[in-house]
């Protein structure tokens, strides 16, 4: 498109879309005027008059008295902002004030606040590295801004306050993390007034906090250590030591009634904002709470190295995983509708621990590896029940875990093998007995297959445990080597149990005398790893084009068929080379025929065969063309010998040369009879020698090589041979002639 058609989009959308008069209908053409405004192309080639009406009117917008418009307003300063700088230097301040200033009156609806907040947050994204516009708009208007967003996310807990923490949490991150020095004297206010009472509210409606809010209330902690005036990487440690404290306090009150390691009977001190677990069911939410925010806060990027506090959080999961299911202790004063309930629970308060091992694992890597032991000893307690959900965290802590380790030691056999039992276990069919006798008509009666999501779980650690271990039993690996050859049914689609195969025959183990490379191979004919294995020195086997656009991604086969289009030019152009050769070669062979004096013959018109130019004539080939007594015809030959020009007649020369081959022959069959007719007369007596090389003959012959002299002279130039023995023929033929 044109610059004139694009600057003329920008004027329409002007003259229509955002004309005063249109304003009542503004919120059903918002979507082409943000979609004109947001385009850098219509932007960039507008006429800077048009550009700055623009500007006004949105300026105009957020002045106005109804709140669609003003909401219309901010959505498009949201997007012209997004793609023209010199908006933001020439409007940028105007708009900040307007949009504060809509904020702090709050009389709009929340569709009108969270379009003013969205805008105000593009404002200070786009600026947060240029530090003049950080003095001009950012500093004297943040102020503002964090009292008007801390009146928005008001305490209260209904609907329109969710509605209000999910705009106004994403500010305070951006503030936190973009401004902190700027935002520190509102952090306390943040924490006090939103995040804890947040966090904490679990405690009081016994109703777990909505996901999302908790997730920003996390972020926003993980991220409050930026606004500390100095040592902010030591205020990054102190926030998880507080979770850590605040984690021992609530399973203090949680699990009141349980005989408890003596270490852990001093009260923790908590986070500022503490609370009182009432009963176990509160008290379980809130440890969940917990160790998610932990999580969090572990997985959050930091502007630098940190030291993380490994041992105290290898302490809280150990606390938890030792209340064992078989072992636990309780109190004699404690009720038996309590102690049920914490016996129901501890599967549940385990997975959680065995997530936050998981994350700490992935967070400081193998730092993790000086508690192996620690850690593994609870593996050979846990008893589950078969196809059971809570087994997921297990199985997925010790999959990441030993592929972390890479290689596990021999000490660790029996845990390992307990964990694989159970996994093996927890995919086989359950058996339940029924009323109905019928099994065929109702089999769904009878078994009960395993549900779905202990699938991959399980099939990624046998994957890591057969290439970590090679130290299994022979039973256990050998139950490993028929689930995973019986659970491929699918190979297309079947990736997870594929790489499981392939690790059961690329890691046979050191206990195994058997090997499944037979079966493996007929259940995944077209593998590559495992054509490499069966024919190493054959090459790869390609794949077929349906297997490959079957399998491949959108990337992969767009770069093949560039791949394919690059080729195909490529053989254009060598088949254009061999066409241009082929057609030099033609045109030398034409040239060469063109060459060639008429009357001589070519090799293809004669019966005898050709000699290469390489190859000198030898006295024998030359002199068996020359005639005997019986006939005068001299045979000629498609290579004949150069006859030096002392015996040849230069009268003779042009007439000879000029005739065809087979004006020539014809002559000579005439001269040759006269010769005999001349011969048969009594008035001249020769001897038989005489007929042998007569004069008329050596003419002939003359007349016959003169005609072939160009055409071995052009095959043959600069290609003599030091061997040829021409001159001794001249010799014989001038003896001849004397006599």
């Amino acid at each position: 498109m044109s610059a004139a058609a694009l600057s003329s989009q920008l004027r329409t959308c002007l003259v229509t879309t955002l004309a005063p008069e249109t304003e009542p209908t503004l919120h059903t053409r918002l979507g082409s005027a943000a979609l004109c405004l947001s385009s850098h192309a219509i932007i960039s080639s507008s006429d800077p008059q048009i550009l700055h009406r623009v500007r006004v009117r949105l300026s105009a917008m957020l002045q106005s008295s109804k709140s669609d418009v003003r909401r219309s307003g901010a959505e498009l300063v949201n997007a012209l902002i997004g793609v023209e700088w010199e908006s933001m230097n020439s409007h940028g301040l105007t708009w900040m004030k307007l949009l504060v200033s809509i904020l702090e009156k709050r009389v709009d609806g929340y569709d009108t606040l969270e379009a003013v907040v969205g805008a105000i947050r593009k404002i200070l994204s786009r600026i947060k590295d240029k530090p003049t516009l950080i003095r001009e708009i950012a500093t004297p208007h943040i102020p503002a801004y964090a009292s008007a967003l801390l009146s928005l996310a008001s305490p209260e807990h209904d609907i329109l306050t969710k509605r209000a923490l999910l705009i106004a949490l994403p500010a305070f991150l951006d503030l936190i993390r973009n401004f902190s020095n700027t935002f520190r004297p509102f952090v306390s206010k943040v924490m006090n007034n939103i995040v804890y009472p947040t966090l904490n509210s679990s405690a009081w409606t016994q109703t777990p906090v909505d996901l999302q809010i908790e997730s920003l209330c996390g972020s926003i902690y993980a991220s409050i250590y930026l606004t500390a005036p100095k040592d902010q990487l030591r205020e990054w440690q102190i926030s998880i030591l507080k979770i850590v404290d605040e984690a021992h306090k609530t399973i203090s009150q949680t699990f009141g009634i349980v005989q408890q390691d003596a270490k852990y009977s001093e009260s923790a001190s908590g986070w500022e904002m503490t609370v009182d677990i009432r009963d176990t069911y509160t008290g379980v939410l809130r440890l969940e709470m917990l160790f998610r925010l932990l999580q969090t806060v572990l997985t959050t990027e930091t502007k630098g190295p940190v030291q993380v506090p490994l041992s105290k959080i290898i302490d809280l999961a150990d606390r938890l995983l030792d209340m064992e299911i078989d072992l636990i202790e309780f109190k004699d004063t404690s009720e038996r509708q309590d102690r049920d309930f914490i016996l129901t629970v501890l599967p549940v308060v385990h997975g959680n621990a065995y997530n936050l091992l998981n994350t700490t694992a992935h967070a400081v890597g193998q730092a993790m590896l000086p508690y192996t032991e620690k850690v593994f000893s609870h593996l050979r307690s846990v008893k589950l029940v078969p196809s059971s959900l809570f087994a997921i965290p297990i199985f997925e802590f010790v999959t990441n875990f030993t592929t972390l380790m890479r290689f596990v030691p021999d000490d660790f056999t029996q845990e390992l093998t307990h964990i694989i039992e159970l996994a093996l276990t927890s995919l086989e069919p359950i058996n339940e007995s029924s009323t109905l006798a019928d099994f065929f008509s109702h089999p769904s009666a009878f078994v009960t297959q395993p549900p779905s999501e202990l699938r991959l779980p399980v099939l990624r650690l046998l994957h890591a445990v057969v290439n970590a271990m090679p130290g299994l039993p022979a039973t256990t690996r050998s139950r490993i080597d028929r689930f995973a050859l019986m659970m491929l049914n699918t190979p297309s689609s079947a990736t997870e149990e594929e790489r499981l195969l392939l690790a059961t025959v690329l890691q046979p183990g050191n206990n195994i005398r058997w090997s499944i490379l037979p079966m493996v191979s007929r259940k995944i004919p077209e593998s590559e790893a495992l054509g490499a294995l069966i024919h190493p020195r054959f090459p790869p086997m390609p794949k077929r084009k349906e297997e490959i656009e079957a399998t491949a991604s959108v990337e992969a086969l767009k770069s093949l068929k560039a791949q394919a289009v690059k080729e195909e030019g490529s053989d254009a152009e060598s088949g254009d080379e061999e066409m241009a050769d082929d057609e030099d070669d033609e045109s030398r062979v034409k040239l060469e025929e063109l060459v060639v004096k008429p009357g001589t013959q070519s090799a293809a018109e004669t019966a005898e065969p050709t000699t290469s130019a390489s190859a000198a004539p030898s006295v024998s080939s030359i002199l068996k063309h020359i005639p005997d007594s019986s006939d005068k015809v001299l045979q000629t030959s498609s290579a004949p010998a150069p006859v030096p020009k002392e015996h040849i007649s230069s009268s003779e020369e042009p007439q000879t040369s000029s005739l065809p081959i087979s004006q020539q022959l014809g002559a000579q069959k005439r001269a040759a009879e006269d010769d005999a007719a001349a011969d048969s007369s009594p008035k001249r007596p020769r001897s038989d020698d005489e007929g042998a090389v007569s004069t008329p003959v050596a003419a002939t012959t003359t007349k016959t090589t003169v005609g072939t002299i160009p055409v071995a002279e052009e095959e043959d130039e600069g290609d003599e041979d030091e061997d040829f023995e021409m001159p001794e023929l001249n010799t014989e033929l001038s003896s001849d002639d004397e006599e």
